[in-house]
């Protein structure tokens, strides 16, 4: 999600001409914004880690290229 030039990965829940965004982490605020004003740039599908995400990651670039 972009808002005023900032980067963030929250939920996002609209609520009429304003969205609720709230991160999974308690640590951070939860923001009411005007739907207007912010962008989704993209979907969060899973997280990969260490080794296992590496080959993860060559087998879907790999994949990517022949399709």
């Amino acid at each position: 999600m972009l808002y005023e030039g900032k980067t963030t990965l929250k939920y996002i829940y609209p609520e009429g001409d304003m969205v609720v965004l709230k991160p999974h982490n308690p640590a951070y605020p939860t923001l009411r914004l005007p739907a207007s004003e912010v962008e989704v740039q993209g979907v969060f599908r899973f997280l990969l880690r260490g080794q296992e995400a590496l080959e993860a990651m060559r087998l879907l670039l790999r994949w990517s290229y022949e399709h």
